[in-house]
């Protein structure tokens, strides 16, 4: 039975996952969540896939910061103690001359807030022609939904996922993944109606 349940589980996975080869970009964008996405990122950008690193960070990703290979100056908890803890949503940005914070405004759809940040954020940088998007596997597709209705559509895209053993990820049990992907298919038909109401 055990078999048959993570048979189903990456069954699921590779309806979700959209996982296209990085290539030279402009911006390598990381969404906030999982500490493998920024991670991830960051050994992109250390591979010099894009000059321009930009990491989404929500409130519960600032604690595991002082872990990531940045340099030793990127104090991301400083800048945040002045911030009450439910508008602590920043987008941190490394280049080979330093970093820079700054906020967003997250609503109640979390990717939703950070795709139309990143829209708002390429509107002032207008240099930027194409973008890595990173995450996970499974958020994958309600990343690109979101991505494709929002970003300008000049901006070149390619969807990175997080090469990652799904079932053994941070220590997450099958159990929290199972539920995580459930939830997916249960976003994404509403991500869908989020998106179409917008245009409206």
């Amino acid at each position: 039975m055990e078999l048959v349940g993570e048979r189903v589980l990456r069954r699921a996975m590779r309806l979700l996952t959209i996982r296209e080869q990085p290539t030279q970009s402009d911006l390598i964008f990381v969404l906030a969540g999982r500490h493998s996405r920024k991670e991830y990122g960051l050994k992109l950008f250390h591979e010099r896939w894009a000059p321009l690193l930009l990491l989404s960070t929500a409130r519960f990703d600032i604690r595991n910061f002082a872990e990531l290979d940045l340099p030793p100056s990127t104090d991301i908890a400083a800048v945040c103690t002045t911030v009450p803890p439910k508008q602590r949503y920043f987008f941190v940005a490394v280049d080979r001359r330093g970093w820079a914070v700054e906020q967003f405004r997250k609503r109640y759809w979390g990717t939703l807030s950070e795709i139309a940040a990143l829209a708002k954020w390429l509107e002032r940088h207008r240099e930027i022609s194409s973008i890595l998007v990173v995450s996970s596997g499974f958020h994958m597709a309600r990343v690109r939904m979101c991505c494709e209705a929002m970003l300008p559509s000049l901006v070149c895209r390619k969807y990175v996922a997080v090469p990652e053993d799904v079932l053994a990820d941070s220590g997450r049990t099958e159990d929290r993944l199972r539920k995580f992907v459930a939830a997916e298919f249960f976003k994404i038909p509403l991500y869908a109606l989020l998106l179409l109401l917008r245009k409206k």
